[in-house]
């Protein structure tokens, strides 16, 4: 092709040598999404451009920003005005996409790239789309797992400083407490005592929570029994649920198949996210109080879903939930979700939240499928 004067632009090459038939087969087999906008209307999708897209119905306009989640519709209004507006050159850019605009949970990441080029005689848009949901994630689960392993090594060292001193107080307090048996003042100093030895108790048990946080290294998986474990752990909260008034709805798929992990740490996981969905629900005065429990297999997934009745958690606030020391309880730790997720995690899981059916805050845990055996 070289320098000459007539040199080809690279889709005249394609047309003129591969046929314009051809040309529009690949254009419709490409394993980007497609899509040619003029005057602010599609006029033309390829397949893999529907299927990450969804059927047009009121969506024949894909610079509107109404199936654009909440977070990314700035960032959004900005390009599709360079769009309006004419640009020169390239436009990339990424945002996540609703396929169902009542549901702001399904979202799907998309990156994009647009450029203007002339269809019929006309000056139009060509956007390029490819579906990153799946990269994000993983890019999601490596952040995480670097910053628990950050904090957790600094963790490790404040708890165990402070675990020396901790066991001594304690020794004292028991030694204390026996001396004073006889003495006259007993009561009076028998329940100051009690509070020093609660609030000394709630440090260990703190401490206990970071120690349990920080711990690294290899983790030995089998097969688990997700039907089994969720049905395990609504048994152990079951008498809480009754007096407290919580209806409980569980609906398991049948034959889910098993995923690799360690029972026992999925099992704490699952109980940690009801005592929450619990507590959630204890100040509600109106409605039914009802957490629903959720399983199935989706692609190469096992997937829970956990949901509840309660106040839910505000989309602003829902990465930030899974910080380490980050807590909207008086008095929390901020410890229990970050360490569900560093567990899930290590498995190659993830823990996400959006909002439950019931109207509160649903907390879905999915769990890649690998063979159990070599």
């Amino acid at each position: 092709m070289g320098n000459d004067a007539h040199e080809e632009t690279y889709k005249e090459y394609i047309v003129n040598n591969i046929g314009k038939q051809n040309f529009q087969y690949l254009v419709e087999n490409s394993l980007n999404g497609i899509s040619i906008i003029r005057n602010n209307r599609i006029v033309y999708r390829n397949r893999r451009a529907v299927e990450i897209f969804g059927t047009l119905e009121n969506r024949q306009n894909l610079l509107t920003a109404d199936f654009i989640h909440p977070q990314d519709r700035e960032v959004f209004e900005n390009v599709s005005s360079k769009i309006t507006g004419g640009f020169t050159g390239y436009l990339d850019y990424e945002f996540r996409f609703l396929p169902d605009e009542s549901n702001i949970d399904s979202y799907r990441w998309v990156r994009n790239r647009a450029s203007n080029v002339e269809v019929d005689g006309e000056m139009a848009v060509l956007i390029e789309t490819t579906d990153i949901t799946e990269n994000k994630a993983m890019e999601r689960v490596l952040r995480i797992q670097d910053k628990m392993n950050t904090v957790g090594k600094m963790a490790a060292g404040v708890a165990h400083q402070i675990r020396s001193p901790l066991s001594g107080l304690n020794l004292y307090i028991s030694a204390l407490k026996n001396s004073l048996l006889t003495s006259e003042v007993r009561e009076e100093s028998s329940k100051l005592l009690e509070q020093i030895e609660a609030a000394s108790l709630k440090i260990e048990s703190i401490v206990e929570t970071v120690m349990q946080f920080s711990r690294s290294g290899p983790v030995r998986a089998t097969p688990v029994d997700l039907n089994k474990t969720l049905k395990d752990s609504v048994s152990l909260i079951e008498a809480s649920l009754k007096k407290s008034n919580i209806t409980i709805h569980l609906r398991t798929d049948k034959d889910i198949p098993q995923f690799m992990g360690d029972p026992d740490i999925v099992e704490q996981v699952i109980s940690n996210i009801l005592v929450n969905a619990m507590e959630a629900l204890e100040h509600k005065d109106d409605g039914e109080k009802a957490i629903e429990i959720r399983s199935f297999a989706r692609g190469h997934l096992v997937i829970a879903k956990i949901g509840d009745s309660g106040p839910g958690i505000p989309i602003d606030k829902r990465d930030e939930i899974f910080e380490p020391f980050y807590s909207t309880k008086k008095g929390g730790t901020g410890l229990g979700l970050a360490l569900n997720q560093r567990m899930i995690t290590q498995f190659g899981g993830e823990i996400r939240v959006g909002t439950s059916s019931l109207g509160g805050a649903e907390f879905t845990i999915a769990m890649p499928l690998k063979k159990t055996s070599a």
